[in-house]
């Protein structure tokens, strides 16, 4: 390579790095925070949890109580996302001190997402004590305080032109499990050099043995995992929006999606909810503006306080491995229903083999449920 070539392109790279500093340097304050916040929003909504800034989001998240508390924070931490540095009775040695996050890096990450961004903040005494510098022992005190875990809904919709619309998903009732999950089946993704993303609608012959295999490892990764859905009949449907049946289909199936947890004996109450639904262009939110108060409001009635609907977002499905996975599923669950030729194909093959995992038989207007897995018609 020439002399000439060479100093061209350290001079375009050296261009490319200023140009990124001018831009960086024109930002303000506030804007610069917004970019970070923005970023990390998109990370946790990708279970992307490579850095230790997501990580302590994450935990925020989903354990309330460790955002009032920097102890419990640490030993949830570790917990989640260094277990195997702890000893069988979560207790650390020595040894193994020295290789796990440091308490002091895991406050600057909290600090930055609860100060600056405005995330997941503490009691507001808590805010208070911190900034009068609270005794170590108000933090073990905390740290002991129990808090009601998570129940998550990564849900998704099929069928919106067949004879019957289906909305469900991927529910996991143990919220600290969301990230062990997310690991074992991306590491399979990883081991298997797997490089298309997983899609009901994009399934043929050559990748249905790994959309099997995908399926398999993924609902044996885990207990808390299962699937749940609801069905409507299409014909039935007389002078109502689209947005009006949209809004009592995902209803239903969070309502209905929490009462077969507790009725299986799943799940313990109290419970927080979060719902997590594939990203619909232009109209996200506006329907979740209207839904996400009357359904916190409708679940609270209904279980007297012990059901809290913690959030409802919309999320990219091509950067979120649970909502391809709960796609499979109720794409699987339409392929069933709206099927009206006799010839098979490959969706036809992976609807009938993934369903029979779950031992869930599919029937016209008929519900169905196994301690995995459910279907309603509504």
């Amino acid at each position: 390579m020439s002399e000439e070539l060479v100093d061209s392109k350290q001079g375009k790279t050296l261009e490319k790095l200023q140009d990124t500093v001018r831009t960086k340097s024109k930002l303000t304050r506030e804007e610069r925070i917004q970019k970070e916040k923005e970023n990390l929003l998109d990370k946790l909504a990708a279970t992307n949890l490579q850095d230790i800034r997501t990580r302590v989001a994450y935990i925020l998240n989903h354990n309330p109580r460790t955002r009032n508390s920097d102890i419990a924070l640490e030993l949830d931490y570790w917990k989640t996302f260094q277990p195997e540095y702890l000893n069988h009775n979560g207790t650390v040695s020595q040894e193994s001190h020295y290789k796990l996050e440091r308490l002091t890096s895991i406050a600057r990450a909290r600090a930055k997402i609860q100060n600056e961004f405005g995330m997941f903040q503490p009691d507001e005494a808590v805010r208070t004590h911190r900034r009068g510098l609270e005794a170590r022992q108000r933090e073990e005190q905390l740290a002991d305080k129990p808090e009601a875990p998570t129940i998550d809904f990564y849900v998704d919709e099929s069928g919106t032109s067949g004879k019957y619309m289906v909305i469900g998903g991927l529910c996991i009732s143990e919220g600290r499990d969301v990230f062990s999950l997310y690991r074992a089946m991306h590491k399979w993704i990883k081991d298997h050099n797997i490089r298309h993303e997983f899609h009901f609608t994009e399934l043929s012959r050559g990748k249905l043995p790994a959309y099997l295999a995908f399926f398999r490892q993924a609902i044996t990764a885990g207990s808390s995992m299962s699937f749940k859905a609801v069905a409507l009949r299409q014909s039935n449907i007389r002078g109502r929006t689209r947005e009006q049946i949209m809004y009592e289909l995902y209803y239903q199936l969070v309502r209905q999606g929490i009462e077969h947890e507790v009725q299986t004996g799943r799940v313990v109450l109290p419970r927080r909810v979060n719902v997590s639904k594939d990203m619909e262009e232009g109209s996200d939110s506006l329907f979740i503006a209207r839904i996400e108060p009357d359904l916190k409001t409708a679940l609270s009635r209904q279980y007297g306080g012990q059901i809290i609907l913690k959030s409802f977002e919309s999320v990219d499905s091509k950067k979120n491995l649970f909502i391809q996975l709960g796609d499979l599923f109720i794409g699987s669950i339409s392929r069933k229903l709206n099927k009206e030729d006799e010839a098979i194909n490959p969706k036809d093959e992976f609807a009938e083999k993934a369903l029979s995992m779950l031992r869930l038989t599919i029937d016209e207007d008929k519900a169905a449920s196994q301690d995995f897995a459910y279907l309603s018609f509504i």
